[in-house]
């Protein structure tokens, strides 16, 4: 009987470091065990099969390496002193790592979680959506049992299909298909499998970006909404249509609007690290976003504007479109599954927090800001965010009207 140690290289995480295994060699037969231990391959003799000495901790984890390399020897040992024959199967019986428990597959999505939340440190709307994943996944495998090794295409398509009949959108799905493949490299790096299958997933469903479904505001309709006036026992509404216009003025995204603060505000400008992608963001003030932070200077909020959740706040931007009377048809367009839906509602009905954003990025590109310039101000790449913007048909006709310059007879 032989143990031996080694790397596996393929499986080397962000910081370099490979998981150590042991074969066991019996009987013409090998059983292989992740040791739980990892280490650079620097810091790894392979011809003495453990660390060297200039590895800090050496000397703990090559003991632990010593003991589990001596267990299968002592197995056969002992065997064969109360003449058992010892087998293969015998062997694996008696192993201590082999009768680990190992974790199931939702136990190493939290693991993923707990990790990659604390590492990367993901803001609360990350975590919230990782955690949805999981939850949905505890779901899902009750009908169909997840391994750590069965994030391959057949799952692809059971999940889209399990998830269809529960009726998600396609934009959802898609992602969540994303989230898998991100968890199964992760899981592989860090040794909970070896395979690859998941490299190769496909998902062959329809979809429509999300920001291209997101309402936004014409020039006259941002006029209109700044016009509404409230009552007293208003103020609720009132604040919440001075977020949205400083949204429309700063193309910021809800999580950025929340985390605001005065020390963010230097030299008529706002400079902030953005809560979803980290960018750093500079955002030059207009007067009318300089004059929503001028009213409320003396408010004693911690944030410099008064946002409230994104649950009210959406709640009332509904409140204040149908009052400002923006009630133009939109049509949104989803997919579920094949099938395609069209939604048509009066634009106050789809007002969202995304609606500030998007309408700053139209209007930007309207009044001729060239797009390198506008994706600097809102910490995206030219190429990524056009999505988020429409050309309107006052533009296009402006456009158009250059046709008629031309001399053609």
């Amino acid at each position: 009987m032989r143990a031996r140690f080694y790397l596996i290289k393929k499986l080397v995480d962000s910081e370099g470091a490979a998981p150590i295994y042991i074969n066991i060699h019996h009987r013409s037969h090998r059983l292989r065990y992740y040791s739980g231990e990892r280490i650079k391959q620097g810091d790894w003799n392979t011809e003495e099969q453990r660390a060297k000495s200039s590895y800090i901790g050496h000397a703990s984890l090559n003991d632990l390496l010593d003991v589990l390399a001596e267990e299968p020897r002592t197995i056969e040992r002992n065997a064969r002193i109360a003449g058992i024959d010892c087998t293969v199967e015998y062997l694996k019986e008696q192993l201590s790592y082999n009768k680990a428990k190992p974790k199931d597959f939702i136990g190493v999505v939290d693991d993923f979680i707990r990790e990659e939340s604390l590492r990367n440190s993901w803001s609360s709307g990350t975590e919230k959506k990782w955690r949805f994943f999981k939850n949905n996944l505890a779901r899902f495998n009750k009908n169909y049992r997840l391994e750590l090794d069965s994030i391959n295409d057949r799952f692809a398509q059971a999940y889209i299909s399990a998830m269809v009949k529960q009726g998600w959108e396609n934009v959802l799905i898609r992602n969540h298909i994303s989230m898998a493949i991100q968890f199964a490299s992760w899981a592989r790096r860090n040794g909970f499998h070896t395979s690859t299958a998941y490299r190769n997933m496909e998902v062959n469903i329809p979809t429509q970006k999300p920001e291209t479904n997101v309402a936004y505001l014409t020039i006259e309709e941002i006029a209109r909404v700044n016009q509404v006036s409230f009552s007293e026992n208003e103020t609720r509404f009132e604040k919440a249509r001075d977020v949205f216009l400083f949204s429309c003025v700063t193309g910021l995204r809800y999580s950025d609007l929340k985390n605001i603060r005065q020390s963010n505000i230097k030299y008529n400008y706002l400079i902030i690290t953005s809560q979803e992608t980290e960018d750093s963001i500079r955002v030059p003030l207009v007067d009318l976003a300089k004059s929503i932070l001028e009213k409320y200077k003396g408010s004693g909020d911690i944030n410099p504007i008064p946002v409230v959740s994104q649950q009210r706040y959406n709640e009332y931007l509904k409140e204040i479109g149908k009052r400002a009377e923006l009630y133009e048809k939109v049509t949104q367009i989803q997919y579920k599954g094949r099938e395609r839906i069209e939604i048509t509602l009066p634009k106050w009905q789809l007002l969202t927090s995304h609606a500030g954003r998007k309408t700053f990025v139209t209007i930007a590109v309207f009044l001729g800001i060239p797009l390198e310039t506008v994706s600097k101000i809102i910490g995206r790449k030219s190429d990524a965010f056009k999505p988020y913007y429409d050309i309107p048909d006052s533009k296009k006709t402006i456009e158009m009207q250059k046709f008629n310059m031309l001399k053609i007879s």
